[in-house]
């Protein structure tokens, strides 16, 4: 079975890396920057420790068309504030 992650921020990594150790996983974002690092095993917002990158069953994407195949997906948003309104 394969499960995806939209949106990898202080949430969604740490649900995207505990989901991976029982199955295939692709974590989306929108940030291509943010990708590129998760795909070297780092994790700016310090939420994840590079060791806890290794052995997991998991895709790192920007691209949509990754969702071929996928059963279940979770969605992680930002929180709005009352700034944002």
């Amino acid at each position: 079975m394969k499960i995806s992650v939209v949106g990898l921020g202080y949430v969604g990594l740490p649900l995207a890396i505990a989901l991976a150790k029982y199955y295939s996983v692709v974590g989306f974002d929108k940030s291509t920057k943010r990708i590129a690092e998760l795909k070297k095993g780092q994790d700016a917002n310090g939420e994840i420790d590079r060791k806890s990158f290794k052995g997991k069953k998991i895709l790192f994407s920007s691209r949509k068309k990754c969702s071929l195949s996928i059963r279940h997906t979770f969605a992680s948003f930002p929180d709005v504030s009352e700034h944002d309104i």
